[in-house]
């Protein structure tokens, strides 16, 4: 019966949003790309903008189990659910406006995949899965505890 009503808290959320991390980004691309009659074009392309990662767990890979006075609690690896750079946010502070330098949809998908892989890469090393993992932690010990009955049972993460 235990196992029951642990296992209804998680089936209650489709996902755990446990951790959003906000950020500020600033690109600074230069490019040389023409050598006319030993004359080169440096093109520099700056973009700040913001963005939102959301990290947390898929509920249905969290599972629980009881015995023994004990309710076993077993947690898989946070994982980034979902990241977005806000496209309103996009403002580009210096670029060079030519025919030698035209702005295609392709950089535009680099650049949002390039940035979009390095804030992951600094969230995740400045402790966002961390901070998800304590948070979701907290998050269930908050929610079995609300349970009646469950008062004598001590919660193990694993």
């Amino acid at each position: 019966m235990m196992n029951r009503k642990t296992g209804l808290i998680f089936k209650c959320f489709l996902r755990i949003i446990i951790k959003t991390h906000f950020y500020l980004g600033v690109s600074v691309v230069s490019h040389i790309r023409i050598n006319l009659k030993q004359f080169r074009f440096v093109f520099i392309n700056c973009k700040r903008y913001t963005g939102i990662i959301k990290a947390g767990y898929e509920t249905s890979e969290i599972k629980s189990k009881v015995g023994e006075g004990k309710i076993y609690i077993t947690l898989p690896k946070a994982k980034i659910l979902s990241h977005e750079i806000d496209e309103k946010s996009l403002e580009v502070l210096d670029e060079s406006k030519n025919i030698f330098n035209p702005i295609t949809i392709e950089d535009y998908n680099s650049f949002q995949i390039t940035q979009k892989e390095f804030t992951e890469e600094k969230a995740i090393s400045d402790g966002l899965f961390n901070e998800a993992e304590n948070n979701v932690k907290e998050m269930i010990n908050l929610a079995i505890s609300s349970v009646k009955g469950i008062d004598d049972y001590e919660v193990v993460f694993k």
